[in-house]
């Protein structure tokens, strides 16, 4: 069961005003249901004095650590109250959209560098093998690459290069890393940099890391209205189990200033290829 939570805030003047202070704040608690998605949406009618959390624990409980809230909501952290956070289904978009952008390129055989410093994502290595035959492996931990490595050239003549440092990826054409970005990367200023959030270390081109696709419409309908649709579809996939969501594509792709379409980022990273 996901629980999402909002407080309304109930103002009034005058005669209003006077009659509210003898109401009690109370909630309103929906449930919605779809497949095997269920949601519990609570709205706490505010009307005076302080925001009872203990009331409010009565219904989010034990849900209360993984609240899915509106960005601008404050929690109590020190009662066990916590907004609901997760880069799981961000980081599956990342691999989407890198697997989709070397497909719709692959006549041009674009160089691809993919860096995972905690070998999570050694069986990304086999999709993009599919359409290109330049595809290096940048990880702290090589061992499961380089088992990777010689799994693929003895299966399909497949090259895998692995690498410990990402101090030179100049003649990559995108790069994907999954996590966050923490360590400069020495790479061209117009390679496509795929990734799941901000980087801590901004390297000399743009990381693409927002990305916007179409939520179902069956679980639109279960949406409660104060959230929006990218972090209610990333509690459905972590915290729900809703899984197709992750073979989501992206629509829209940004960097926080520019905003890509899928046809759009394909042209920047073809330019980037013909022009190398």
């Amino acid at each position: 069961m996901i629980t999402a939570l909002n407080i309304d805030e109930r103002t009034a003047g005058g005669l209003r005003a006077a009659f509210s202070l003898f109401r009690r704040n109370k909630i309103c608690v929906e449930h919605f249901y779809c497949d095997r998605a269920a949601v519990k949406s609570l709205t706490y009618l505010h009307r005076r004095g302080k925001i009872s959390w203990s009331f409010i624990d009565r219904y989010a409980h034990p849900q209360r650590a993984n609240l899915l809230t509106p960005p601008d909501l404050e929690l109590p952290a020190h009662l066990g109250f916590r907004r609901f956070s997760s880069l799981e289904l961000s980081r599956r978009l990342c691999e989407n959209a890198a697997v989709y952008l070397v497909c719709e390129l692959s006549a041009l055989c674009p160089r691809v560098a993919l860096i995972d410093n905690s070998a999570e994502y050694t069986g990304l290595c086999a999709y993009l093998l599919r359409y290109t035959d330049s595809v290096t492996a940048v990880s702290a931990d090589p061992v499961p690459y380089l088992e990777e490595a010689d799994r693929h050239l003895a299966e399909c003549g497949a090259p895998l290069t692995v690498m410990k440092s990402a101090e030179n990826l100049l003649s990559a054409d995108l790069i994907i890393a999954p996590h966050r970005i923490d360590q400069p990367l020495c790479c061209s200023h117009n390679a496509v940099i795929l990734s799941s959030c901000p980087p801590a270390v901004a390297p000399d081109a743009p990381v693409y890391y927002d990305y916007t696709f179409d939520l179902p419409e069956k679980l639109s309908a279960i949406k409660p209205p104060f959230l929006d649709d990218r972090y209610f579809a990333s509690a459905l996939y972590t915290l729900g189990g809703v899984y197709e969501l992750g073979s989501s594509v992206f629509t829209h792709c940004g960097d926080g200033r520019i905003l890509h379409t899928r046809k759009s980022l394909i042209g920047q990273l073809r330019s980037r290829i013909e022009h190398r």
